[in-house]
């Protein structure tokens, strides 16, 4: 620089660095992708995927090296029912710790800050509602490339988190997921949002799949309308054969008869080679919608106009909302020489009646959701008010009226305010007095239980937790449990989170149980529990002590072999903190390097098998099987993955 422009050049140089600024200590601007790969994610330590953390999931995505590793973060799937006409139900379900950042991220979005909502994908590089948040954030700078980044780490999590069952439904196309919980709706957003991803790239066949796989989920009620836009996607996917099959099958009988259906139909036909099938098909639509002929010649700049669709005009505003819908979507894909020549000779030789039938039923909350987030000023000024003027998050357009949420998302949210001001005349029924108070029952079971599960889980980490109330400690227990941080497997950012959620539980319980100082012991009496010998049941049919939102996970087998001869040696709260601290630490490092399949450890299986039998033994060696059970559920699941936790069944089962 200096040979070619001078001195003047470093001397600009070092003036950009500003004063009292050294060279080669201006600190790297990262631009959003580099911000939130796996080099730089304080969640993974730097660490990208590798190995078979790589292999492609079920829904077809595979993981990129990257992004960082790390786990769900507790999202999860379950069967909800098997149906009648054999389809099965399953759902997204969140455990505690997942609910904790979902907490975070409303508050994010209150704060409207989106260097908040990056940071905190940084911490949480798998959270769904975060990862599409910050998609539309990189979509709006005009980086459709980290966009598509995100949507795909998502759909990547959503792979990963399916149950087993999941995978041999959906090839069945048997696979139903409930749109009105709000974790299948996450689903839903980010297949949509997806797909128009795909579309902006140019790969039309694989938006064709992605929307069969979403109608294929409810075809019943189709939330996001997928039925106005597949057949564009099959056209521009060439895929017509499969639409003219798809069309005249019996599939599609519950599916309201669109205008888009019966015109691109003879499009297909032409392009499949049978031309009286499409000018047949083309006839029948020409004599049922005339008036949208009409706005596609003029879209196409066709100037003379035939006498069958002149001066035809949509009469309603349903007419006037599938005209604008079928030609902004699918003009391209007749403006093509053949295409127009085929359009042009229908036209021409067909004669309509002035008699045809009216479209004038009420646009549905499906359509408006659909066409809320095509975000066409054309398509939205035709909806009606009540959908237009309806306040919804972008992370959840238009939820149905019916909402079935699993948990509340207010961190300051109390359950008791909803029962407050009800008349001590109400009949009973739905919404009374006595439902309202069976409901405030369970939500103060729950949240006793949450409270129950969050205190043992920071007893195990450190051990002086269990003699504060409310978790609020001197100052030298809150450098305590910073320093006992680093060992357990959480990040710091996670540990402050749980504990104001601790506080916020134990003050609600307080003010529920108008608690005074004299009742405090009491009521830690009733929500501690110490695992002293002493306090086992002998009840067989004592229930597992399972937190709230783990209870449908695995059960960890029953300890049948005896205790270690040298009872007297064994300190079981020790044994508690070792399996939440550095033998969990231990399992993840391992998988982390040598991933998930026995098979594929090669050389390093005899360690591995080493590593888990020891921590199945000390699982093993714990007195009391709730214990046990909160363990693997819990703070393994938390602090590895749903793999390791498979794992570590596994080698429990086999026994040594």
């Amino acid at each position: 620089m200096k040979r070619l422009f001078g001195n003047v050049a470093l001397e600009s140089d070092n003036n950009e660095l500003g004063p009292g600024t050294r060279r080669g200590q201006n600190p790297r601007q990262l631009d959003l992708g580099g911000a939130l790969a796996g080099r730089n994610s304080p969640a993974s330590r730097g660490r990208g995927l590798a190995g078979l953390a790589l292999r492609r999931n079920v829904l077809g995505v595979p993981g990129k090296e990257t992004w960082p590793l790390a786990t769900t973060g507790g999202l999860g799937m379950e069967p909800v029912e098997k149906l009648s006409d054999g389809t099965t139900e399953f759902r997204f379900v969140h455990n505690t710790a997942y609910q904790d950042v979902q907490r975070q991220f409303e508050t994010c979005v209150e704060s409207m800050d989106p260097q908040r909502m990056i940071q905190l994908l940084q911490f949480n590089p798998y959270h769904i509602s975060t990862l599409l948040q910050v998609s539309e954030i990189a979509k709006q700078q005009g980086d459709h490339s980290v966009s598509g980044d995100l949507l795909e780490r998502a759909l990547f999590s959503f792979g990963r988190a399916t149950h087993t069952g999941f995978v041999h439904a959906l090839s069945e196309g048997k696979a139903r997921l409930d749109f009105r919980r709000p974790e299948n709706r996450e689903f839903w957003l980010t297949a949509w949002r997806y797909i128009g991803n795909l579309g902006q790239r140019g790969t039309w066949r694989t938006c064709y799949e992605w929307a069969k796989l979403v109608l294929s989920l409810d075809p019943e009620g189709d939330p996001y309308s997928v039925c106005i836009i597949i057949d564009q996607l099959a056209m521009r996917g060439g895929q017509a054969e499969h639409f003219v099959k798809l069309c005249e099958s019996s599939l599609l009988e519950w599916i309201p008869i669109r205008p888009n259906f019966a015109i691109s139909l003879g499009l297909a036909k032409s392009r499949i080679k049978d031309p009286q099938g499409a000018r047949l098909a083309l006839r029948k639509s020409i004599e049922s919608y005339p008036y949208i002929f009409s706005r596609l010649f003029q879209e196409l700049n066709l100037e003379r106009i035939p006498p069958s669709i002149w001066a035809k005009q949509p009469r309603t505003q349903r007419e006037k909302l599938e005209c604008e819908i079928y030609v902004n979507y699918a003009k391209d894909i007749w403006n093509t020489p053949d295409a127009i020549s085929l359009l042009v000779e229908v036209v021409e030789s067909t004669v309509t009646s002035s008699s045809y039938s009216k479209l004038d039923n009420q646009i549905t909350l499906e359509e408006a959701r659909h066409i809320i987030l095509s975000t066409m000023p054309t398509l939205i000024n035709l909806l009606p008010r009540e959908y237009t003027s309806t306040i919804s998050s972008p992370s959840d357009p238009l939820p149905p009226p019916d909402n079935l949420p699993s948990y509340l998302l207010g961190l300051d949210a109390d359950p008791e305010d909803a029962f407050q001001g009800a008349s001590d005349e109400e009949p009973p029924g739905p919404g009374s007095r006595s439902e309202n108070a069976a409901t405030q029952s369970a939500q103060n079971e729950a949240d006793e239980q949450e409270l129950r599960g969050l205190r043992n889980l920071f007893t195990g980490i450190a051990p002086w937790f269990s003699r504060t109330e409310g978790g609020e400690g001197r100052d030298d227990d809150q450098n305590e449990l910073e320093r006992a941080t680093d060992g357990s497997g959480f990040s710091q950012a996670t540990i402050t989170e749980r504990r104001n959620r601790f506080i916020q539980l134990w003050q609600r319980i307080m003010n529920r149980n108008q608690a005074t100082p004299e009742r405090i012991p009491e009521i830690l009496r009733n929500l501690t529990d110490e695992f002293r010998p002493e306090d086992r049941r002998s009840d067989p049919d004592d229930e597992e002590f399972l937190p709230d939102l783990v209870a449908a996970e695995e059960a960890v087998p029953a300890n049948d072999a005896p205790l270690p001869a040298r009872q007297e040696d064994y300190d079981d709260e020790r044994n508690q903190r070792w399996l939440a601290g550095q033998g969990m630490i231990g399992l993840r490092d391992f998988v982390a390097e040598h991933g998930f399949v026995e098979d594929a450890w090669g050389a390093h299986s005899q360690a591995g098998h080493e590593l888990f039998f020891e921590y199945a033994n000390r699982v093993k060696q714990l007195r009391q099987q709730r214990t046990r059970d909160f363990i693997v559920n819990y703070p393994l699941r938390q602090g590895t993955s749903i793999e390791v936790r498979d794992l570590v069944i596994t080698h429990l089962q086999r026994g040594r």
